[in-house]
C-alpha cells in the first residue's frame, strides 16, 4: 500500500460520516442485507477519488469542496451499484425459472405431446371455447386482445379460460 493509499484511507476514517450521509440518503439501514458491503463499496471509491484528487487538502475550504465532490461521487457510485444488482437479481431469477421451464419439457416431443393434449381438449370445447384457445393458442395474443378479437370483455375470456382450466383438469390433461 503507497502512502496516498493509507493518507486515504486516514482522512476516509476521519470522514466516514460522508459515508453514512450517502448511505441515509440512499435510505439503506443497517437491516439492510448488503449494508456492509456497501459500505464498503463506498469506502473503496472515497479512497479511489481521494487517490486520484491533484489538489492539496491544506485549507478547510479545499477539505469541504474535496468533501462535496467525494459525497456526490459515492453516491453515484453507490446508486449506479445498486440499480445494477437489481437488474442482476431480476435476470437471474426470470433465468432460473425458464431453466426450471426448459428442464421439465422433453423438446423432441414437446410440441407433439402439446398439439396432442389440446386436440383432445378441443373435443370436448364449445365452439366459444374452440375460438379462444385459437386466438389465446395460435395467434399468441394476450387477454385483452384476444377479448376484443371475440367481442367479449376481458372478464368473461378471464371466465373461459378458468372454465377451460377446469375441463383440462377434469380430463386430467394437466
Amino acid at each position: 500500500m503507497t502512502d496516498k493509499m493509507s493518507l486515504a484511507f486516514q482522512y476516509c476514517n476521519q470522514h466516514i460520516g460522508i459515508i453514512y450521509g450517502v448511505m441515509k440518503k440512499l435510505h439503506i439501514t443497517a437491516q439492510h442485507h448488503d449494508y456492509d458491503d456497501l459500505r464498503s463499496e463506498g469506502v473503496l471509491k472515497f479512497v479511489n477519488v481521494y487517490c486520484n484528487w491533484r489538489e492539496a487538502l491544506t485549507t478547510t475550504a479545499q477539505q469541504q469542496k474535496f468533501n462535496k465532490m467525494v459525497f456526490g461521487a459515492v453516491y453515484r457510485h453507490l446508486l449506479n451499484y445498486l440499480h445494477h444488482e437489481n437488474y442482476y437479481q431480476q435476470y437471474h431469477v426470470l433465468a432460473a425459472t425458464d431453466n426450471e421451464l426448459l428442464n421439465t419439457c422433453d423438446f423432441p416431443h414437446a410440441e407433439v405431446e402439446t398439439n396432442t393434449l389440446l386436440n383432445e381438449l378441443l373435443q370436448h370445447c364449445t365452439s366459444r371455447e374452440r375460438q379462444f384457445i385459437n386466438y389465446r393458442y395460435h395467434h399468441h395474443l394476450n387477454m385483452q386482445a384476444t377479448a376484443q378479437a371475440m367481442h367479449i370483455s376481458v372478464r368473461t375470456a378471464q371466465r373461459l379460460k378458468q372454465r377451460l382450466r377446469v375441463k383440462a383438469q377434469q380430463l386430467g390433461l394437466f
